[in-house]
């Protein structure tokens, strides 16, 4: 009976433990979630803020050149031509 008894203590601690790092994992992943659509929001503020003032992006990332031929023989990343990541 004292087995019994035992086992069950075990099984229970486990699956306690088991549930409370469950829990903490979606409280972290709530948590960045929230960080992350609140980084979201001030990139495209301070994104629509740069235009407004016609200021050159502090974030700008080219996007990626289309090559017609061999490489190099593209649009030169300083041309007219150049791309941005994200449209807005």
């Amino acid at each position: 009976m004292a087995r019994a008894i035992v086992q069950s203590l075990i099984l229970g601690a486990v699956l306690f433990i088991a549930a409370v790092v469950l829990f903490a994992l979606g409280v972290i992943g709530d948590l960045l979630a929230a960080q992350r659509v609140m980084t979201q929001k001030t990139f495209e503020r301070v994104r629509r803020i740069e235009l407004a003032l016609g200021v050159a992006p502090s974030h700008y990332e080219p996007g990626q050149q289309q090559l017609d031929g061999p490489q190099g023989a593209g649009p030169q990343a300083d041309g007219p031509e150049r791309q941005e990541a994200v449209r807005l």
